[in-house]
């Protein structure tokens, strides 16, 4: 899977968990501003949705999208 698609399957996600259809997500959108329970609730619909599971070092470092993409692609054997 490219990386594009990727990027793609996770906004549907964020949609989906946020019940917004107007979200728009990048590489370079922040997850800092997210309070635990918004992560958690997107992180679990992520992992069933790819069939992962995120290391939680991983998870609760990560700054922006695009580095949830890139441990996406790196825990399928994927290169980005």
């Amino acid at each position: 899977m490219r990386r594009e698609e990727v990027l793609e399957r996770v906004q549907a996600i964020f949609k989906e968990v946020f019940n917004d259809t107007s979200l728009f997500v990048s590489d370079n959108t922040p997850v800092k501003e997210w309070d635990s329970f918004e992560r958690i609730d997107l992180i679990v619909a992520i992992e069933e949705k790819f069939g992962i599971r995120f290391p939680m070092k991983k998870i609760m470092t990560a700054k922006t999208i695009g580095e949830i993409v890139d441990t996406i692609l790196e825990m399928e054997g994927l290169s980005s």
